[in-house]
């Protein structure tokens, strides 16, 4: 089971200002590929398989938030070619086998926001060729086996806050 919206799509939001929300299972993806979402992303539930993915040059007008679990045999969260009209927030659990969040030529406008844990057996967030314009704040746990945190030919506008734990 998964999400897949494609290109060309138009998602719009409920009343919560949200277009995809999960609070089950999902055990393959939930994947926004070239398309517009009217709100944000909303995981209360469990995603497995290959995660969550943002990507080519997909919109997203609202958060992205995790309460949930977010295990990935890949990357946790992916936003990749896109751009995010709001914060990221994880407050449990986004963790994947290479990398737990990777934003790649994206711009976040917002802030990425940690309270829980964020993992990769190589990276805990990785924000590559990409604009942020809020702040990285971390209160929780981001680890990797190489780096918690890299960031490389990126702006942060707000810098990088960090009150939690960092590996």
């Amino acid at each position: 089971d998964f999400i897949d919206i494609q290109a060309g799509a138009v998602v719009q939001a409920d009343a919560q200002f949200i277009s995809i929300f999960n609070s089950g299972t999902l055990t393959s993806f939930l994947a926004v590929d070239n398309a517009i979402l009217q709100g944000g992303v909303s995981n209360t539930g469990t995603i497995t398989g290959t995660g969550v993915s943002i990507v080519n040059n997909s919109f997203v007008n609202g958060n992205i938030s995790n309460t949930g679990t977010i295990d990935s045999t890949t990357i946790g969260l992916l936003v990749q070619d896109s751009v995010v009209d709001g914060n990221i927030t994880n407050t449990d659990l986004i963790s994947g086998s290479s990398t737990g969040i990777l934003i790649e030529n994206s711009a976040i406008l917002g802030n990425i926001e940690n309270q829980g844990t964020v993992a990769g057996s190589s990276v805990g967030l990785n924000i590559d060729a990409s604009t942020v314009n809020g702040a990285v704040e971390n209160q929780g746990t981001i680890s990797g086996t190489s780096a918690g945190i890299v960031v490389n030919d990126t702006v942060i506008t707000g810098g990088i806050q960090n009150t939690g734990t960092g590996s």
